[in-house]
């Protein structure tokens, strides 16, 4: 029976380490479509803790490089939050000055053994006063969620909803708000349990910036109960490469 038991641990990490794998060569495709006309605008790096209802005090580690032309933007992310490991990746297509299509793909491995995957495909615009920015979203998203004891996935639909109230101060300082359905690493299966935070960005010369960021994940949002499912907070550092 012991050695059933560890022979079930080993092809699971062995199959979690051959999903990452399998993803990251997913990226490389996305990469290359892209190659000739994008080129590198920031690289971060950033370091959290993350709380989870069944886990408290994780440490988040992660790293997201950001290309970019005329047209398009692309983001590509990874975070490591023992044992759970995401993958993610942003697609911004803009359309017109403050209006875009945007698509999100992210997906996360080692909870309960299990791979989640969420997709959303949404349009984007913002409106701009002064030195204040106002960002609205919607569209649609879903989500795949397998488990080793379910015969079948778990697939769930719902709207992607995003707003987002952003501030510039003394042109070097940037201030956010936002409540959303989804981000580069977090994903709410429902319009009614969102994602609500802040983030605290400072320039500290052309090339570098540095900043803090704190969000809640919420469920069952109702006159009754709010039940905060998961929180984050963190530090990060960006870099913008000289052209």
């Amino acid at each position: 029976m012991q050695t059933r038991v560890i022979g079930h641990q080993s092809n699971l990490q062995s199959l979690r380490y051959t999903y990452v794998l399998f993803l990251l060569l997913l990226v490389f495709p996305c990469v290359s479509a892209f190659s000739s006309p994008l080129a590198i605008q920031t690289i971060t790096v950033g370091v959290g803790r993350h709380d989870f209802v069944v886990k408290e005090r994780t440490l988040a580690l992660s790293a997201v490089l950001t290309l970019e032309n005329e047209a398009y933007t692309l983001d590509i992310g990874y975070r490591n939050r023992e044992p759970v490991q995401d993958i993610s990746l942003y697609v911004h297509h803009k359309l017109a000055e403050g209006i875009g299509v945007v698509s999100y793909f992210h997906s996360s491995l080692g909870t309960a053994d299990s791979i989640l995957t969420d997709l959303v495909l949404g349009y984007e615009q913002v409106f701009t006063l002064r030195k204040a920015s106002f960002t609205f979203g919607f569209g649609i998203q879903g989500s795949a969620s397998c488990f080793p004891f379910l015969e079948k996935p778990l697939f769930n639909a719902s709207p992607y909803l995003k707003a987002k109230l952003g501030y510039n101060f003394f042109d070097r300082c940037y201030l956010t708000l936002f409540s959303t359905t989804n981000t580069l690493f977090n994903y709410a299966c429902q319009s009614i349990s969102p994602i609500v935070g802040a983030e605290l960005a400072l320039q500290l010369s052309k090339e570098i910036t540095v900043g803090g960021n704190f969000h809640v994940q919420l469920s069952d949002v109702s006159p009754e109960a709010v039940l905060i499912t998961s929180k984050e907070v963190g530090v990060y550092g960006m870099y913008k490469p000289k052209k």
